[in-house]
């Protein structure tokens, strides 16, 4: 996969390294129950109210080069069809309200990375991505279930 990247950029542009991923986890309960269920995994402190939404995004440092973000947020995906009569000046008016709900869930982003790597004069060279490669799979397969507490 590496190998394909100066045919998209220049060489000198490849300054750094990194695979996002994003799982979705479909889920029939409401959207309030599972930003609940999001807040009271990964927020620490006490709420304003009853809580709606939630979204969340933590960031770590794996070693001296290589990072990951976690975040996340409730979804809810709505199905709807905008025709001719729905414009105004131009402008597509589109009530999400009156369109029908066809999914819901938790959408979780995995970013395994490593940063730049240059100084004010040079570029210091690339990395093997194979870490982020495995670090990615590994998360998903071994460790994102339970990191989201549905196991």
């Amino acid at each position: 996969m590496e190998s394909a990247l100066p045919s998209f950029l220049e060489e000198s542009r490849l300054r750094e390294s990194g695979l996002v991923i994003v799982v979705n986890y479909p889920n029939e309960d409401p959207v309030s129950d599972m930003g609940e269920h999001l807040y009271n995994r990964f927020i620490a402190f006490p709420p304003l109210g009853k809580v709606f939404t939630t979204q969340f995004a933590l960031g770590f440092r794996l070693d001296e080069e290589h990072y990951v973000t976690l975040s996340g947020a409730a979804y809810e995906a709505r199905q709807g069809e905008v025709f001719a009569a729905a414009t105004n000046a131009g402008r597509v008016v589109l009530d999400a309200t009156e369109t029908p709900v066809v999914g819901h869930g938790i959408e979780v982003r995995i970013d395994v990375n490593d940063k730049p790597r240059f100084d004010s004069t040079e570029i210091l060279g690339r990395r093997d991505i194979s870490f982020i490669l495995d670090k990615s799979t590994d998360m998903i397969v071994n460790d994102l279930d339970k990191m989201m507490g549905f196991v």
